[in-house]
């Protein structure tokens, strides 16, 4: 029998990554639809050994953080598709292997499937098309209204600027293996001249590896490029706000957190033209081909004069403010309901 419940948030999510744009989607969904839900929404949860185990649920709606399925025959699934990361190879190894597996054990259990831009839907109507051609697809975008400029954040080592407060700086956030393509974003940087100017390259999240560290040197970018370690949403809105603008070569996004997240935080966007990032920058950024030094160095010098990056900071500001936490909740709200 059926629980009075109408969804079951599955929060294994927490169990498998605490910092990623899947975590940050979930706890900011879920925080809203139980505010607005009162009483409807029951949380189940699971190890990272359980991911792969199918759990019974009694809510009318099961809605798994990452890819698990209710093998309970009276409970609507609903899947979020991010990316397809795996289908298209771009990452490998038995962690891919899992994804894989996961996913498309989803996908086929699936009664319904939310995927978080137009571009992830055609990536995954590509992959599992005849596995969804009768169930409800829905696209429904991420937000990003608890980011902002406020509380200017601090950088170790940096030298006042004659404006005040750090010298001039670019930002670099989230991952740098693969097709993230970090390796441009430091070549555009050297190729520039940007270090000779006083200029740095700031990076967010873990130390360099080995073969980061190797190219850095190469480049003769040691003093100039730096790794600050993972920092909180108000610091990195800080850094944000206080960055020349934020370079981002990646060559695959399901949505693109980051982007988003600087023009929120009044920062300038230079991105790949690949996959959703168009779809989320729309033209409150700069577009560059993902593997092009040349492409992201001409943009890097664009934002090196003030007049250019004012015009793009508004612009950002009015792109990022379609983008909303709230609004992205009622719409998985009003999907829900369809399936009740």
């Amino acid at each position: 029998m059926l629980s009075t419940h109408l969804i079951d948030f599955d929060n294994i999510i927490f169990n498998i990554q605490r910092f990623g744009g899947a975590s940050t989607y979930w706890r900011e969904l879920t925080a809203r639809v139980t505010t607005s839900l009162p009483g409807e929404v029951v949380f189940s949860t699971g190890t990272v050994r359980s991911r792969l185990v199918r759990p019974k649920s009694a809510a009318r709606i099961f809605h798994s953080s990452h890819f698990r399925v209710s093998r309970s025959k009276q409970t609507q699934n609903v899947v979020t598709i991010h990316d397809l990361i795996y289908e298209k190879r771009m990452v490998g190894g038995i962690g891919a292997a899992v994804n894989l597996f996961e996913r498309r054990r989803a996908v086929i259990n699936a009664d319904a499937i939310i995927c978080i831009s137009e571009s992830t839907k055609r990536d995954m109507l590509e992959y599992y098309g005849r596995h969804v051609a009768t169930k409800p697809v829905c696209v429904i975008h991420h937000g990003c209204d608890n980011f902002s400029a406020a509380g200017a954040a601090s950088i170790e080592g940096t030298a006042p600027s004659p404006r005040g407060g750090q010298s001039p700086y670019f930002i670099y956030a989230g991952g740098r293996t693969g097709y993230k393509n970090f390796d441009v974003a430091l070549r555009a940087f050297a190729a520039g001249g940007f270090a000779a100017r006083g200029i740095q390259l700031i990076c967010t999240g873990a130390a360099f590896s080995a073969s980061e560290m190797t190219l850095i040197q190469s480049l003769r970018l040691e003093s100039s490029v730096k790794a600050i370690g993972t920092v909180t949403s108000a610091a990195l809105g800080g850094l944000y706000g206080g960055a020349l603008a934020l370079l981002y070569p990646s060559s695959y996004e399901g949505f693109g957190l980051p982007p988003l997240e600087a023009m929120a935080s009044g920062c300038p966007v230079i991105c790949s033209a690949s996959s959703s990032l168009p779809e989320v920058v729309g033209d409150a950024g700069l577009l560059a081909e993902a593997s092009s030094v040349d492409s992201f160095e001409d943009a890097m010098r664009r934002f090196t004069d003030e007049n250019v990056r004012a015009e793009f900071i508004e612009r950002g500001y009015a792109r990022a403010a379609i983008f909303t936490w709230d609004k992205s909740a009622e719409n998985h709200m009003r999907f829900y309901k369809t399936l009740a």
